[in-house]
């Protein structure tokens, strides 16, 4: 299954579906997400998404710190630019990856594989989008399960999108490296 979805990510790499997730992930982190963000601080709390490796007490802070207008408002952010998001950031991260590695790695190589580090990225942000859904929608009721399954879920998730942008930039360091210093072909005279 892991080879067929990273031969999946090899068949989709297509230069503008490249730039169109970027162009998404952009407008997403230049404009939208920022936007959500100075609303939700307004209403007396902050995005959990963006927490890094939180406790289940701040999860559960994070949640009752909000208005009920803030609850609602957080709860649409995370049904629409949470989901449009994930997708765009794995679609760029995930295909400029297997372009990278496809160009500096043997065709069987199973480093190709790393391409699928975003994706993991991707499986743990929704399950995050999920219980951090389900924590709005509950309050004023608190469950510290769930609080504690979305602050696993958060951790895994950063792990996997620092992975991600650390793989890519050295993947291109790589491919860099080939370019400059790889073999020159020379044209071979003709008889």
């Amino acid at each position: 299954m892991i080879a067929k979805l990273s031969d999946f990510l090899a068949r989709m790499a297509k230069p503008w579906l490249i730039l169109v997730s970027f162009l998404v992930m952009g407008a997403m982190l230049g404009y939208f997400l920022p936007s959500a963000q100075v609303r939700l601080e307004a209403s007396g709390g902050g995005p959990i998404d963006l927490l890094m490796f939180p406790t289940p007490v701040a999860v559960l802070a994070g949640i009752a710190a909000f208005t009920d207008e803030g609850r609602a408002f957080y709860l649409l952010v995370e049904i629409t630019y949470d989901l449009v998001y994930p997708i765009a950031y794995t679609l760029f991260y995930g295909l400029s990856l297997t372009v990278l590695l496809n160009q500096i790695t043997a065709p069987n190589s199973h480093v190709r594989r790393l391409n699928l580090l975003p994706v993991a990225a991707f499986v743990f942000d929704l399950l995050e989008n999920v219980g951090i859904i389900s924590l709005l929608m509950s309050f004023p009721a608190q469950s510290a399960a769930l609080a504690g399954f979305v602050s696993v879920v958060n951790s895994v998730k950063w792990m996997f999108a620092f992975g991600s942008i650390f793989a890519l930039f050295v993947a291109l360091v790589f491919w860099g490296v080939k370019k400059v210093f790889g073999k020159k072909q020379t044209p071979q005279p003709t008889a």
